[in-house]
C-alpha cells in the first residue's frame, strides 16, 4: 500500500506541474539531437516524453516513423494538434516492461519517471 501511494503522490505532483508551463519545454531541440538525424537515414523514432510535441518538429523531418508516449493526456492533445506524430500513446513511462528493438532512435530529453520503491 505505501509504494501505491508514494507512487500516486510522485503522478500527481508531475500532474501539477503541467497546470502551468512546464520548466522543460524550453522551444529549443537539443542539437545532439539535431546532428543525430542529419547524419544517419530517416527510420523509426520514439520520442518518450513527448510532452507537447517539441521534438516532434524536429523529428518529423529525419524519421519516417514518429511515435510519441507520454504520461499527461492535456500535453498529448496539444501534441496531437501539432500533427507531427504517427502515434501518441498516454502511459506511465516507469511502467515501460521490456521494449521490442523495433526503434532507430529513441529521444528521452527531460523524463521524469519515478522508479523508487
Amino acid at each position: 500500500m505505501l509504494k501505491f501511494l508514494r507512487k500516486l503522490q510522485t503522478k500527481l505532483s508531475f500532474h501539477l506541474l503541467y497546470l502551468g508551463d512546464p520548466p522543460w519545454d524550453t522551444g529549443v531541440t537539443p542539437p545532439e539531437v539535431t546532428n543525430f538525424i542529419e547524419s544517419r537515414p530517416a527510420g523509426r523514432a520514439l520520442d518518450l516524453g513527448c510532452g507537447t510535441g517539441l521534438m516532434g518538429a524536429r523529428l518529423r523531418t529525419g524519421c519516417q516513423w514518429l511515435e510519441g508516449w507520454d504520461i499527461s493526456a492535456e500535453m498529448l492533445r496539444e501534441a496531437a494538434a501539432k500533427g507531427l506524430y504517427d502515434h501518441l500513446v498516454k502511459t506511465d513511462l516507469s511502467d515501460l516492461g521490456p521494449m521490442a528493438a523495433q526503434w532507430d532512435l529513441i529521444t528521452a530529453a527531460d523524463v521524469f519517471a519515478y522508479l523508487g520503491t
